[in-house]
């Protein structure tokens, strides 16, 4: 049975670079890609150790085979050269001449350290598969932007998204340009020069927009005068000036084409009258163009647009106060975008305004579609998803710029996931309907669902989906599950916090709520109360049994992103974009420490198992996760390896380990008492959102923005299984005994069965 091409990766500089290829060609396939990055020589040994451990012989003997890999390079794009030069003479050739005889591509080191031949298309196509569009990711102060694009454009996309930022300092320009390409060469001087020259690119290629926007425009005008003319049957005479068509008469082609405003159809029927009487005189051309200059160009949005209607649910509406209820959809200057289902030609127009929150906008979309989709658009050659607020604005940009971009609606189905070769299949089971609240606050449990069991392929663990649970109207952002795992607790985008029935499915909503998105919440491990965090910088916690609010913990400046008791529910930890960790006391409310270390937001911190928590772990936007000894209010530990914002940490039960998950789509396991990253889990082509221990410590369970769950095995890093369930980016993980819950963008939680198969 001869080889099966699989998808495999290289990790080259810190960047994950991912292909379809053989599996036995990939000591060939690295030395192909190394030379078509054009990487240093102090690189290419290193690169080949980490990706090819199995491999032998010496440094020079690898360095010989990337000199052979390069000059073969060289020697194609040397012959592709000469036939784009000679397209009529090679071609006749190519009839006559006969089949090539294969030569050697690309040197390979083996055991024996001889040169293994290659044929050149082999190499070719290597090339070509490396080029396609991968998930790459840009950093700007802090942000991070995702899109869909090649490695090799990489500068460009990132030229670009200085250019959008309006003018910057030559140094943030430097620092910016270095941070997203580390592998540069370029001194300072010739970055800047980089940007000018994209700059005058960028104008150059508007202006001949323009330029082309203009001649249409021309063309245009010229042909409804003439059907103007030709329509009034007006003749010209030497004793008696033409009649003159007045602009409060029945409107006329050129009326119902441009509806021009009194004073442009005045000027428009000065140039006719000009027109049939003497020719064509220069005045009254210009006059034309002027006329043209001032109404082809205005805003298509129509006068009186239809109004854009609020969605249903007032939760879902962006607010960080509570007077910012009022939806974005009723205020500030409009913006046409014209939305395409992919894989047809049918478009529909909506007018959002051009401060609209992104929530609000994918419902407006999903509105005028008529189901949920996932939205994108064309940045040049790149495919960019619209996930979050701040690509919602480059997309915008990009319209403002006169650019005629439309927004891709796509199935959610139909989402490209990038995933290995061992997906296991898995049967999405039926969507229940949202149930009704009732006046309790108790909402009854949604239809059962059908149960689907997953086997991996290692045999190791069995996961069941036990049921789905809906109510929640927005996206669901955090889950914990009580001691016992009998009820768990969930944080909405919808600004409630809800204790669910794990068995029944009823769930009772919290009394009062928040300002702002739900972002993160907790069960005490008494299970009577939990505490909840909020984008509208407030903590609060609540009594389970009444739904009441029982205490608000105030001293934070900006969104806090997570809260968690420690394990006696003496104390809560939060952790905040105003980049400090603090510590309360869970009965009365009062800070015990503000930890101060971190250069940005705090996404993710956790109180350690033992010690009754002593030491807490957090993850920032800075990259860096720390541990505190809060009681001293000092840090003890830094750990330094992520290349990309940390959205999560946690302890192992032991507190041996610290496992953290982060936009650079790694999951790395930490020694906490050296420091040192133990391994580095990769699998995830998107961010990773979550990742957390199982209750043994035997398996860690991760998810990211590409709706998968995965399974990892600690001792190994080997990955176990991958969970399709979500329809949506799943945020947060839950595990109590062999229970896991999952909630995610698409508004639901799901409970599922972990079973270790191998005791």
């Amino acid at each position: 049975m001869s080889e099966q091409k699989e998808k495999l990766r290289f990790k080259i500089e810190g960047r994950s670079i991912v292909y379809e290829g053989l599996r036995s060609a990939r000591k060939k396939d690295l030395m192909d890609i190394l030379a078509k990055m054009a990487v240093a020589d102090a690189i290419v040994v290193p690169t080949v150790r980490e990706n090819l451990p199995e491999i032998e012989g010496s440094d020079a003997d690898i360095l010989a085979s990337f000199e052979e890999a390069k000059r073969l390079r060289r020697e194609r794009r040397s012959r592709a050269s000469v036939v784009a030069l000679e397209p009529e003479a090679a071609a006749p050739a190519a009839q006559t001449a006969p089949a090539p005889v294969p030569t050697a591509s690309v040197s390979q080191t083996t055991s024996s350290s001889a040169p293994v031949a290659v044929a050149p298309a082999a190499a070719a196509a290597v090339a070509e598969v490396v080029e396609q569009k991968q998930r790459l990711t840009l950093t700007f102060r802090g942000k991070q932007f995702a899109y869909d694009g090649l490695p090799s454009k990489r500068e460009s996309a990132l030229l670009e998204l200085i250019m959008k930022q309006g003018t910057l300092a030559s140094d943030v320009v430097v620092a910016t340009y270095r941070e997203n390409i580390p592998e540069t060469k370029n001194s300072d001087v010739q970055i800047l020069a980089l940007l000018e020259e994209a700059r005058k690119a960028k104008a150059a290629k508007e202006e001949a927009k323009r330029a082309a926007r203009h001649q249409q425009v021309s063309q245009e005008t010229s042909a409804a005068l003439h059907h103007h003319a030709s329509s009034s049957h007006l003749t010209t005479s030497t004793s008696a000036p033409p009649q003159v068509v007045h602009h409060q008469q029945t409107p006329s082609a050129i009326d119902e084409i441009y509806a021009m405003s009194s004073k442009e159809k005045d000027v428009i029927n000065e140039f006719i009258n000009s027109v049939l009487s003497s020719g064509t005189p220069a005045a009254a051309v210009n006059a034309a163009k002027n006329v043209k200059a001032t109404t082809v160009h205005e805003d298509p949005t129509p006068s009186t647009p239809p109004p854009a209607q609020r969605p249903q649910s007032s939760n879902d509406l962006l607010a960080s106060q509570s007077q910012a209820s009022a939806s974005n959809f009723d205020s500030g200057p409009k913006i046409t975008v014209y939305c395409q289902e992919e894989g047809t030609t049918t478009q529909r127009i909506i007018y959002p305004q051009r401060n609209i929150s992104f929530e609000d906008f994918a419902a407006m979309v999903e509105k005028k579609i008529g189901h949920k989709t996932v939205l994108s658009f064309f940045e040049g050659e790149d495919k960019v998803e619209i996930d979050d607020g701040e690509v919602l604005q480059m997309f915008f940009d990009s319209l403002s710029d006169g650019r005629k971009l439309r927004l891709i609606c796509s199935l959610p189905e139909t989402r490209r996931v990038v995933a290995d070769d061992k997906l296991t299949e898995f049967a999405t089971p039926a969507a229940a309907a949202a149930p009704a609240q009732g006046a309790t606050g108790i909402v009854a449990a949604p239809p059962p669902v059908q149960r689907v069991t997953k086997f991996c392929s290692s045999g190791v663990v069995s996961i069941e989906e036990t049921r789905t649970f809906t109510g929640h109207s927005a996206a669901v952002y955090c889950c914990a599950f009580s001691p016992t795992g009998d009820k768990f607790c969930t944080a909405s985008r919808d600004r409630s916090v809800r204790v669910w029935n794990t068995a029944t499915g009823t769930c009772t909503t919290m009394r009062g709520g928040h300002n702002g998105f739900v972002l993160s919440c907790d069960f005490s491990p008494n299970g009577t109360y939990i505490v909840s965090s909020a984008d509208d910088c407030s903590i609060k916690v609540w009594n389970v049994s009444t739904g009441a609010k029982t205490l608000s913990l105030k001293g934070h400046d900006d969104k806090v992103y997570c809260v968690q008791y420690n394990a006696t529910g003496a104390y809560i930890v939060s952790g905040s974009c105003d980049r400090t960790v603090r510590v309360w006391n869970a009965d009365s409310g009062t800070r015990q420490a503000t930890l101060k270390g971190h250069d940005l937001a705090v996404f993710s911190c956790c109180f350690s198992n033992t010690d009754a928590g002593r030491f807490v772990a957090s993850g920032s936007d800075d990259r860096l996760v720390k541990i505190w000894d809060w009681r001293e209010g000092r840090e003890v530990k830094n750990f330094i390896g992520h290349t990309g914002t940390v959205w999560s940490v946690q302890f192992s039960h032991t507190d041996k380990f610290i496992v953290s998950a982060s936009m650079d789509h790694e999951i790395k396991l930490w020694d906490v008492a050296s420091t040192s990253c133990v391994r580095t889990m990769t699998g995830h082509m998107t961010p990773i959102h979550h990742a957390i221990f199982t209750t043994d410590d035997k398996y860690l369970i991760s998810c990211a923005r590409d709706w998968m769950v995965m399974v990892w095995e600690v001792a190994t890093g080997k990955k176990l299984e991958t969970i399709q369930g979500h329809r949506n980016t799943v945020y947060h993980l839950a595990m109590c005994k062999d229970q896991l819950l999952t909630s995610s963008l698409d508004d639901s939680i799901k409970l599922w069965n972990f079973k270790d198969i191998v005791e």
